[in-house]
């Protein structure tokens, strides 16, 4: 039967065993599918693309080579009681060992990166053999003696000698210092400076015997258990450290680099002032019964009140916009003090003379000026031109109406007189006019 032929029966019978995978739909009792590829033959191996009798055949790396049961060297198939294999190469003899790609009796030769030595069952010390009952390797370099520690690539006994960063010393079981030895029992070594004085302790690179000495910073100072100030030493029932300064005196406050004591001074940013317990404006200290701080300035003066930077007494002085003015309970025209019997003030401008009227910035009295357009004309009670007075010292534009203008001050007095207190001065002044009209 053909393989066409075979196919074609596939259709009519085995449809129980048919199968669909790389290589389509198959009857797998009769073909064997090796990564895309049908061949005739049931439960065959498969060798890349091709099937294969197992029991007949050795497949190696794709290649399939008659005879079962064999070992692979590469894609060649061989007896290995026969060949041994190194590195992908045959060679007819059996049993034998690689080195590279050289084969070698490993109960005659040594091995040793990839290089065959002629003397069995050594150690390699790099490309070398060695026996380490005679030899020690270190790093790759063999030093005679066994069983030897490694120093680079020096061997040693640490009971004759002590390895330092790399550096053989003589002398056996010491420490090190940097890349000297020593004994402990009659040297320390401090940061890597060897000192003589077994079991001491270290100051930088300094030893110290701490039941005589303190060490502050690096430096060795006579005393022991003391506190350090800097690189000095003290006694703090003796002596203040304040920012690295000593200050005679024990347990006082520190006010900058100076110490204190709070009964006898103050400490007002970083200034110390005598006197203990003080208030502070500033960098000063000062008693508020006998001082007073207004914004950082001191006044002599207890308890007073303040005017920018000035203290003050309010029965002497007067406060107008942060000005002082001599005199007590004064009135304020913008920043400066008056009083209303001896002054007026019109628009923040004072005049002399009290209780005046207010014509624009200047005051004047009706008994003898007179207030036309703000401003002051000499002669009491005048007419003012073009204009006419609806209340005392203020003007409107009318027609020259003279007498208009002078029914119109009349009512300015009445009304002003009505308005004053019976005891001002202007009011008999006012009565006085009326009667005249």
């Amino acid at each position: 039967m053909t393989l066409k032929e075979q196919k074609s029966s596939d259709s009519f019978v085995g449809r129980s065993n048919t199968k669909n995978v790389d290589c389509g739909s198959y009857n797998a009792s009769f073909y064997t599918c090796c990564n895309g590829a049908l061949t005739l033959g049931h439960n065959q191996s498969c060798c890349g693309t091709t099937a294969y009798n197992a029991s007949m055949h050795t497949c190696c790396n794709g290649v399939f080579t008659l005879g079962s049961r064999q070992s692979c060297c590469g894609t060649t198939a061989y007896n290995p009681s026969m060949y041994t294999c190194c590195n992908g190469a045959l060679i007819l003899d059996k049993g034998l060992s690689c080195c590279g790609a050289t084969v070698y009796n490993s109960s005659m030769y040594t091995c040793c990166n990839g290089e065959v030595n002629s003397r069995s069952n050594q150690k390699c010390c790099g490309s070398k053999v060695y026996n380490p009952s005679s030899y020690t390797c270190c790093n790759g370099t063999l030093t005679s003696g066994s069983y030897q520690e490694c120093c680079g690539t020096k061997g040693y006994y640490p009971s004759l000698s002590t390895c330092c960063d790399g550096e053989l010393t003589s002398g056996g079981n010491q420490k090190c210092c940097g890349t000297e030895s020593y004994n402990p029992l009659s040297s320390t070594c401090c940061n890597g400076i060897l000192n003589n004085g077994a079991r001491q302790e270290c100051c930088g690179t300094k030893t110290y015997n701490p039941s005589s000495h303190t060490c502050c910073n690096g430096e060795v100072v006579s005393g022991s258990n003391e506190k350090c100030c800097g690189t000095k030493a003290y006694n703090p029932s003796s002596s203040t450290c304040c920012n690295g300064e000593l200050n005679s005196g024990g347990y006082l406050e520190c006010c900058g680099s100076k110490g204190f004591s709070k009964s006898s001074s103050t400490c007002c940013n970083g200034t110390l002032t005598s006197g203990g317990y003080l208030e502070c404006c500033g960098s000063k200290g000062f008693s508020k019964s006998s001082s007073t701080c207004c914004n950082g300035t001191l006044t002599s003066g207890g308890y007073l009140e303040c005017c920018g930077s000035k203290g003050y007494s309010k029965s002497s002085s007067t406060c107008c916009n942060g000005e002082l003015t001599s005199g007590g309970y004064l009135e304020c025209c913008g920043s400066k003090g008056f009083s209303k019997s001896s002054s007026t003030c019109c628009n923040g401008t004072l005049t002399a003379g009290g209780y005046l009227e207010c014509c624009g910035f200047k005051g004047y009295s009706r008994s003898s000026s007179t207030c036309c357009n703000s401003t002051v004309n000499s002669g009491a009670y005048q007419d003012c031109c073009a204009v006419t007075y609806n209340n005392i010292g203020n003007v409107h534009r009318v027609n020259n109406d003279i007498e208009l203008a002078k029914n119109n001050f009349q009512l300015a007095l009445k009304i002003a007189l009505q308005s004053l207190p019976e005891d001002h001065p202007s009011v008999q002044i006012y009565q006085e006019q009326l009667l005249s009209l």
